[in-house]
């Protein structure tokens, strides 16, 4: 099957790719469905302060709207249908910010590249969904060099053999959790192997691997889970496979040049993901994603306060570290609430905060201040 999808000519290549776009679209929404609703408890985070927000019948008749359309375009692909998905998909991330999420980013990506295929212009097309894909594994890579990035996946894998293989001197492996870094370079090769004539072939072996890997981490019961990981995953499995096995045919400078959408995908994934570094552009625009210096919030809350107002979160509190007890004077009658497993639990997706929705959650919980019997406290 992989080697008949590696040798399909363009515009089919293109049409698979169509379809494939709006099943695991799809599917990441049906894996992540809570959050395209109004109907959970943890609270809606406005985008825009000054936008109404809209009803519930509204946002349920969008979302089955965007639905019927994603599975009419796994029938018919005309541009018609994915200006509705488009304007649909804004309209319900309008409304929420925690909707805001990587996968959907890339999937509006592609859309938008097919709104502009042509009969003729097939390879111009993939060409541009190669710009998208590269530029993803880049990113995600170039992001993860940073101090914090070995305390994440790299350290719940120490810990993890740690357990398994019963070490008494577990420094040692503490010590092995920086060959993590080696997970950043391998992304940011995978990205530049693609483009080269010699090591392609090479990076999309790698590139397969290092999924096979995130979908082994991200298990049910593992650390982290969120099955929303799994679609995405899967469908730049197929993405890598298609656009880069076999050699394409590649773009003159001066087509590209001459290319405005061209120009404009360029601009989005390869060049405004810099600003990312400033604060200047969004985390997931510029594919940031797991890489240990992402914002967190953590409540101290009260025992009796948690299981008078915050019942559901019981499952969300852990036990801490001492260095965190000294410093917060957290008594033992008082629970860490975390905010991250909140959202993975109730809405199968990554806590996903800037400044803006992070004040408005620390201002939702706020709203209790007057029934709680001690004031809560963040870390």
């Amino acid at each position: 099957m992989f080697n008949y999808l590696a040798l399909l000519n363009p515009k089919t290549s293109l049409k698979v790719i169509k379809i494939g776009t709006s099943v695991f679209m799809l599917l990441g929404i049906f894996m992540a469905f809570k959050v395209w609703t109004l109907n959970h408890l943890f609270p809606v985070l406005k985008v825009f302060e000054k936008l109404p927000a809209i009803s519930n019948n509204i946002t349920v008749a969008a979302l089955l709207i965007l639905i019927l359309l994603l599975v009419v375009s796994l029938f018919w692909q005309h541009s018609s249908i994915y200006w509705g998905i488009l304007a649909l998909t804004m309209l319900l991330l309008s409304q929420d910010y925690m909707r805001w999420q990587p996968w959907i980013y890339m999937y509006g990506l592609m859309f938008v590249s097919f709104l502009f295929d042509k009969k003729s212009s097939a390879d111009k097309t993939l060409f541009l969904l190669r710009i998208i894909l590269s530029a993803t594994y880049f990113w995600a890579g170039f992001h993860k060099l940073n101090p914090y990035f070995i305390n994440t996946f790299p350290l719940d894998l120490s810990n993890d053999l740690i357990r398994f293989f019963q070490i008494e001197h577990p420094w040692l492996i503490y010590k092995l959790r920086y060959f993590g870094y080696l997970i950043p370079l391998i992304e940011i090769g995978i990205a530049l192997g693609l483009w080269t004539v010699n090591y392609r072939k090479l990076a999309v072996f790698a590139a397969l691997i290092t999924h096979l890997i995130i979908l082994i981490f991200q298990a049910q019961g593992g650390v982290h889970y969120f099955g929303v990981v799994y679609p995405w995953n899967l469908f730049m499995m197929f993405l890598v496979w298609i656009l880069f096995y076999q050699p394409s045919k590649m773009p003159t400078i001066q087509k590209i040049k001459k290319s405005k959408l061209t120009l404009l995908i360029i601009l989005l994934v390869w060049v405004l993901p810099i600003l990312n570094g400033f604060g200047l552009w969004h985390n997931y625009a510029s594919f940031k994603l797991y890489t240990g210096n992402d914002t967190y919030l953590f409540a101290i809350v009260s025992e009796g306060d948690l299981n008078r107002y915050f019942p559901h979160l019981k499952k969300q509190t852990f036990e801490p570290a001492p260095e965190l007890v000294n410093a917060f004077q957290i008594q033992p009658n008082e629970h860490v609430v975390s905010f991250y497993h909140w959202t993975i639990d109730e809405l199968s997706l990554p806590l996903n905060l800037n400044k803006a929705s992070l004040a408005q959650l620390q201002n939702y919980i706020h709203t209790f201040d007057s029934q709680f019997s001690e004031p809560i406290r963040f870390l």
